[in-house]
């Protein structure tokens, strides 16, 4: 059983943020067939070096707009929820066959349910942790708004809600609960746009290796693009995600003669290149994007960054 190698570029790519480099310096060929043994078997190699209990929330975090291949597509393409979630389930279906997508209509609500088949119940858990936070962040995006219910199979529900910003309740099944409405209305447009906009400029910048970083700090770098959802991770989520204090992660920062700041201002400012290249952004939407809280500001960055060093 084969299925797309971005699979798997993007687990050994997480695995170099986190330092767990050594088990990745086997990397296969660019583009060349991934089994989904193997695929399995990296997962549950990283998962026992990592020595992280949520190792599998964390890569879904992780996971950029481009992760899953074309399901990002999906989210762009689909004009409402009843179509996007049959394009998922057709999708899963051809390119990553062990993840499944079940949907029951009740009286007034919609319940979609997502399983997948992994013998293990330890790796079956972290996996599905890992596609169920991806699919959380796509519904979020395409909802708006529009609130849903989120259930897992778990008591410890603490770090879960900490990463999704939304209370969850502990039952049998992975699975998100909507007013039976929800497959009728038209996707956020507003954020269909933004990530049009954006998504280009963040898979360009991800494939470059930024201002000749050193180690860390290049790592940090990496986190933070890859984290992007599409706004930009706080400096409180990447800390998390190196099982680092916030303080712990400015001092190795520093000692790299770099800040949180800096490497998160470059990004904008690298984005801002990008954006600026043959579009016609106005510049509240340029500011909206980069994340600022006015034109005013994102003008007065732009002036600092037109200054000579």
């Amino acid at each position: 059983m084969q299925i797309p190698p971005v699979y798997l570029d993007q687990l050994m790519t997480y695995a170099s943020c986190r330092g767990l480099a050594s088990l990745s310096t086997e990397m296969h060929k660019e583009n060349s067939p991934v089994t989904m043994d193997e695929y399995l078997n990296q997962y549950e190699r990283l998962l026992r070096c990592s020595n992280d209990p949520f190792f599998g929330l964390h890569f879904g975090v992780f996971l950029n707009l481009a992760a899953l291949g074309s399901v990002y597509e999906v989210s762009l393409a689909a004009t409402k929820m009843g179509q996007a979630l049959q394009l998922w389930s057709d999708y899963a279906a051809s390119n990553f066959p062990i993840l499944s997508f079940d949907s029951e209509g009740k009286a007034n609500s919609f319940v979609l349910q997502m399983d997948c088949e992994v013998k293990s119940t330890r790796v079956k858990e972290q996996v599905m942790d890992t596609f169920f936070t991806f699919v959380h962040r796509e519904l979020r995006l395409m909802l708006g708004e529009q609130k849903m219910g989120v259930e897992l199979p778990y008591h410890r529900l603490e770090e879960y809600e900490k990463w999704y910003g939304t209370p969850i309740r502990t039952g049998e099944t992975y699975s998100f609960t909507f007013d039976h409405s929800i497959m009728d209305i038209e996707i956020n447009k507003k954020r269909k746009k933004e990530i049009a906009v954006l998504l280009p400029s963040f898979l360009k910048m991800i494939s470059l290796p930024g201002r000749r970083y050193k180690t860390f700090t290049a790592s940090v770098r990496s986190m933070i693009l890859n984290m992007c959802d599409p706004e930009l991770p706080s400096l409180d989520q990447v800390a998390s995600q190196f099982a680092m204090t916030n303080r712990t992660l400015q001092r190795k920062l520093e000692g790299e003669n770099a800040t949180f700041r800096k490497v998160l201002n470059d990004i904008k400012e690298e984005l801002h290149t990008y954006l600026s290249k043959g579009q016609k952004i106005k510049t509240k939407d340029m500011a909206y994007l980069l994340g600022y809280s006015s034109p005013s500001a994102y003008l007065h960055a732009l002036k600092k960054w037109k200054e000579p060093a």
